[in-house]
């Protein structure tokens, strides 16, 4: 519910398909996905649900809220941008990062961050029926 007049009175909630991952391509999206990654058969979604929100004006925002992911569950801001489409659904898209190692994104041989860095940047787009 996204409403710039009442943003107090606004809300997201996403639950993301972790299968859905993209890590590129081949073997890192097979890597990724395993048990040392993001351990998709266990854990095979991730949710962000907002605690506050802030319209920033001209359709973008910012989300605040705990992001859990592998069942570890932290604090986010997700800013985001909200359009009309020409259908009448509503599209948000959006980038920001996270620490993987917080989320134990990368474990065993792939926690160290000299080979992946810790940093990863979350990109995502998501489409709401009228």
């Amino acid at each position: 519910v996204l409403d710039e007049k009442n943003a107090a009175g606004s809300s997201v909630q996403m639950n993301i398909d972790m299968g859905s991952v993209n890590a590129g391509g081949g073997e890192a999206d097979t890597d990724i996905k395993g048990p040392d990654g993001l351990s998709v058969v266990k854990f095979p979604q991730a949710t962000f649900t907002s605690k506050s929100m802030k319209s920033l004006g001209g359709g973008k925002w910012e989300a605040s809220g705990p992001l859990a992911i592998k069942g570890v569950s932290r604090d986010a801001l997700v800013p985001f941008t909200a359009r009309k489409l020409a259908d009448g659904t509503t599209e948000l898209t959006g980038t920001f990062v996270i620490k993987r190692n917080d989320y134990k994104v990368g474990e065993g041989e792939w926690s160290s961050v000299d080979v992946v860095a810790n940093e990863v940047e979350v990109r995502f787009r998501v489409l709401f029926a009228k």
